[in-house]
């Protein structure tokens, strides 16, 4: 359908109510947020609604999010139900060479529900949880940030862990403001965990 394309083990598509159902080792390449993987699909068959099982949206720099289920609501918004941001690019992951999830990421962020919305290029997460390789450091109800494939938009970057020797381990949740088109800030917030600073 135009640049995107479904493959998958087993397709049935029934044209009088134009759904698609696919299963076993379904791939949906360039649907407007990247990559998507999954293990059962059904959707119209303009892609414009549907939902997948056992998903992972994989963005074009590395960084994914997983999901059991996902909701495709339109074109622009997907819903996500209690899913794993991984905010650590890789490039073998881009290139297919390795399976996102198989190990702990760096950071990655576990939350309730999260909406992807392609018209104003963010993602919103509820009830989340920032890990650092799968320890839980950090609870917010709700977090902003722009998707992976947008430079240009006021929210969070993906936090970091730092180490300092008077402090000892903490970790940086940094903020971009968008200005203007020649100006711009980023306030950079740090918390130590071992002694609760900030």
């Amino acid at each position: 359908k135009e640049k995107s394309k479904l493959t998958s083990n087993k397709l049935t598509y029934d044209k009088d109510h134009g759904v698609i159902n696919a299963q076993g080792n379904v791939r949906i390449k360039d649907l407007e947020a990247g990559k998507i993987r999954a293990s059962q699909v059904e959707m119209r068959s303009d892609f414009s609604s549907g939902y997948f099982l056992d998903s992972t949206m994989v963005f074009t720099d590395g960084s994914y999010l997983t999901s059991t289920r996902t909701d495709r609501k339109s074109p622009e918004i997907s819903v996500l139900q209690r899913p794993v941001f991984s905010l650590c690019p890789n490039k073998d992951i881009i290139q297919e060479k390795e399976n996102p999830g198989e190990g702990w990421d760096a950071i990655s962020i576990k939350s309730k529900e999260v909406t992807v919305d392609r018209a104003e290029q963010v993602i919103r997460a509820k009830h989340s949880i920032v890990r650092v390789y799968n320890v839980p450091v950090l609870y917010t109800p709700y977090l902003r940030f722009p998707m992976p494939d947008n430079k240009r938009k006021s929210g969070f970057l993906a936090p970091a862990y730092i180490k300092n020797n008077r402090f000892g381990l903490g970790l940086i949740t940094p903020f971009f403001l968008d200005i203007a088109p020649n100006a711009d800030l980023t306030v950079t917030p740090k918390f130590y965990l071992s002694n609760g600073q900030y």
